[in-house]
């Protein structure tokens, strides 16, 4: 059990790495200067430079990206464009409304899970018991298929 669960955590190692890797990639293909895009307004070619080398866009991809592992890793996502706030910070505030949602919706799911269960255990054999055992079985798929996935 106990190498169960160690080959289970060090399979999310790539599985994060691979995520990290793919949302960087996304933000550096963005057309655009990411300088002139951070900078206020009407900024001066100066401005933009501080910028640039305030947050290391100056730097080769691989490099800011490595930075951007290693300051990921300690826990400092940096600071929100939009409020000037960290961004750890932020995810702290909506962590708590976040799990609430999602508790709710664990028994909510659970709740019907059951009386459909209940109901079709007491029916068996009948059109009634069909119904909630054919949504059970393809509802889980359901996002891929209606979103061209599957």
């Amino acid at each position: 059990m106990r190498t169960f669960i160690l080959r289970r955590l060090l399979n999310v190692i790539p599985v994060l790495l691979g995520v990290a890797l793919a949302g960087f990639v996304m933000m550096v293909l963005l057309p655009g200067d990411p300088g002139a895009i951070l900078a206020p307004q009407h900024a001066d070619a100066r401005t933009i430079a501080e910028v640039r080398a305030r947050y290391r866009l100056d730097d080769p991809v691989h490099v800011q990206f490595l930075f951007f592992l290693g300051r990921a890793v300690r826990g400092d996502f940096g600071e929100s464009i939009r409020t000037q706030r960290p961004v750890a910070e932020i995810l702290l505030e909506r962590l708590w409304p976040t799990a609430q949602l999602a508790v709710g919706a664990l028994l909510f799911a659970v709740a019907l899970g059951v009386t459909a269960g209940a109901g079709c255990s007491a029916r068996r054999g009948r059109a009634r018991c069909s119904t909630p055992a054919a949504c059970s079985s393809r509802w889980p798929g359901s996002p891929c298929r209606s979103s061209g996935w599957g």
